[in-house]
This record gives C-alpha cells, structure tokens and sequence, in this order.
C-alpha cells in the first residue's frame, strides 16, 4: 500500500485559530493568503444576494464530501485494524521462528556433540583395529615360524627314518649270515662224526681221517671264525637295536614334540581365525560407525540448512513486519489527518463562514 502524499494546505485566519492548540506545528497563513481571503470575504459579501439555489447546491456539495470523507476514515480505521492484527499475527510467527531457530540451534549443537562423540569412537577403533592387526600379523609370523620349524623336524625324522631302515637291513643280511654259518658248522660235525665212525672200521682211512680233521679243523677254525663274526654281527645288532631302540624314543619323543607342535599350531591357527573374525567385526563396526558419522554429518548439513532457511525467514519476518510497522505509522498518521479534518468539519459545522467555504473545499479535495 503505497503511503499517502503530505501537503501543505494553506487554510483562512481563523482555522488557524481553531486547531491551534490541536495542531502547533501547522504553518501560519501568509500574505497572499491573507489577501486571497480578503478577497474571497468581499466575493462572500457579494453573493448574498445570489440565488438559493447556488448556495444548496455547495451545502450538497459539501456534504458529499463529508460522507466520503467519513466513509473513508471507517475504511481507515479498518485498515488499521486489520494492519494491527497483521503486526500482531507477524509478531506471533517471529516468536515462533524464533522459537523453531533456538530449537533448530539445539538440535544443531546435539547434532555436532553426537558427530564429535562418534569421531572419537571411530578413532580409538581405528586404535583398536590397529592394535589388533598388529598382533594378528605377530601371531601370523609366529605361526609361520613354528610351522617352518615343524617341516625341518619333519625332515629330520624322515631322515632318521632312512637310516634306521638301512640299519635293520644291515642287522637282516648279519643274521642271515650267522644262520649260513651254523648250519655249515651242524654239517661238519656231522661228517666229522661219521668220519670217526668210518675210522674205527678201517685204519686204512687214517691219513684220510686225518685230512679229514685237517679239514675239520679248519672248517672248525673257519666256523669258529664265522660264529666270532656271527658274534660281532649280534652285538652290532644289539648295539644297532639299542640305537633303534632310542631311535624309536627319540622318534616318540620328536612326535611327542611335532604332536605339540602340531597342537600349538591349531592353537595359533584358532587364535588367528579369532582374530580375524574379530578383526572382520571391527571392521564392520568401523563401517558402521562411519556411517552413523555420515548419516550425523548429513543431520548436522541438513540442521544447518534449516537454520539458515529459518535464519532467512525469521528476517524476510521482521523485513516484513517492518514495512507493516511502517505502513501502520502512515495509517497512523493518514488517520490523524483525517481526524484533524473531521475536527475542522465540526468547527465548520457549529460557525459556517460563506467566505471560507471554498478553502474548505480545497481542503476536502486535497485530502480525499
């Protein structure tokens, strides 16, 4: 509403002396003025001798213009009611914004605490995560060491196994041979026992019976020799079944020991797959968690934005119930004017001077 235009209106002597005391700013009436109202006093003086008629036509002319002049102080009077309850109702949605932007700060304010809280989580996981890892690549190492320890002890006792197998082949040929030598020694004896025999019957067979025990003896000497070496190959047996023996206890023992090994090595394997599910969880925990900080840092973005939009609201408001402010003063000051005018139609209406009639026209003209 576009505010309404203020002149200076210059009026007779005395509507200055009337609204003096309402209105002690007015301008005081000029020379000109004090002429033109001489002047329009002998025009008065002049026409009272003028028709009726011309003087009912200006008494109806005048009172239009007094309703208009009423009919527009009540739109006035509405208008500023209704520009009231517009400030009124502005004020209610500025409390309102204001109210919507302390609870857009204090969610904004919770927003950024719960982001920096989830910040902090996510770095002592990382910590933690890392930590872990840490300790999965040490426990990794350590499994790979005891594993590569394991296959040289597995080589060892393959090797061990080796040789035991060629000892108890060595120990089988040895035996064998003693076996050889006690049934050629069984069979000398018997051709020495019927050599004897046959030595009774004829002395004839001395010398042979003696070749015969030449023979003997050194078949004997040669049996004996070969049970001295059956003897030999029975000690290296019982020496070489002692060495199986512990052998076998040292084999025992590095089973034993790869049995542990083995057992450690589930262990660490059960420990590994434990950290690594644990290390898949944190992961997803880590992933969760960065996700919580998203989706709080998209809150935080969209709080801001809110607050912002509130923030341009709650001043396009005040803008707004600044220009209502505003046109309430025009208003204010349009309906003053119209007040001061409906004054001065009173005072017209109880002493109505012919003369000044028309400055009082131009008045009513100049404020409609």
């Amino acid at each position: 509403m576009a505010s309404p235009v203020r002149r200076n209106v210059v009026l007779p002597e005395h509507f200055g002396a009337l609204s003096g005391s309402r209105s002690p700013r007015r301008r005081r009436p000029s020379s000109i003025s004090l002429r033109r109202d001489a002047s329009e006093r002998s025009e008065g003086d002049s026409q009272t001798s003028s028709p009726r008629t011309t003087s009912d036509a200006v008494l109806l002319r005048c009172r239009d213009t007094i309703e208009r002049l009423h009919s527009d102080v009540e739109e006035e009077r509405q208008k500023r009611t209704r520009l009231q309850d517009q400030v009124v109702a502005c004020e209610n949605e500025l409390a309102a914004a204001k109210v919507d932007l302390a609870e857009e700060q204090v969610r904004c304010r919770d927003a950024e605490s719960r982001c920096t809280r989830l910040e902090r989580q996510l770095a002592d996981t990382e910590q933690r995560l890392k930590s872990q890892k840490d300790a999965f690549e040490d426990a990794h190492s350590q499994a790979q060491q005891l594993k590569s320890e394991s296959l040289q002890k597995a080589q060892e006792h393959f090797a061990q196994s080796l040789k035991l197998t060629e000892l108890e082949s060595a120990t089988k040929r040895a035996e064998a041979r003693a076996a050889r030598g006690q049934e050629e020694t069984a069979r000398l004896a018997a051709e020495l026992k019927q050599a004897q025999s046959k030595a009774s019957a004829a002395s004839a067979l001395e010398s042979q019976v003696a070749r015969l025990q030449e023979a003997l003896e050194g078949k004997a000497q040669e049996a004996a020799r070969v049970l001295h070496i059956g003897q030999e190959h029975e000690d290296r047996c019982e020496a070489l079944q002692r060495e199986l023996e512990d052998l076998h206890a040292d084999k025992d023992a590095d089973r034993a020991a790869l049995d542990g090994h083995q057992l450690e090595l589930q262990e660490m394997a059960l420990r590994q797959e434990r950290l690594h599910a644990a290390w898949k969880e944190r992961e997803v925990e880590v992933q969760r968690l960065q996700k919580e900080r998203d989706e709080a840092r998209e809150e935080a973005e969209a709080l801001q934005h809110e607050l912002e939009s509130s923030q341009q609201q709650a001043c396009c408001t005040l803008q707004h119930a600044a220009a209502l402010w505003r046109l309430l003063a025009c208003c204010h000051a349009t309906a003053q004017a119209r007040r001061v005018a409906e004054e001065h139609r009173e005072q017209l209406e109880k002493s109505w001077p012919w003369s000044s009639l028309r400055s009082y026209i131009q008045l009513t003209a100049v404020m409609s």
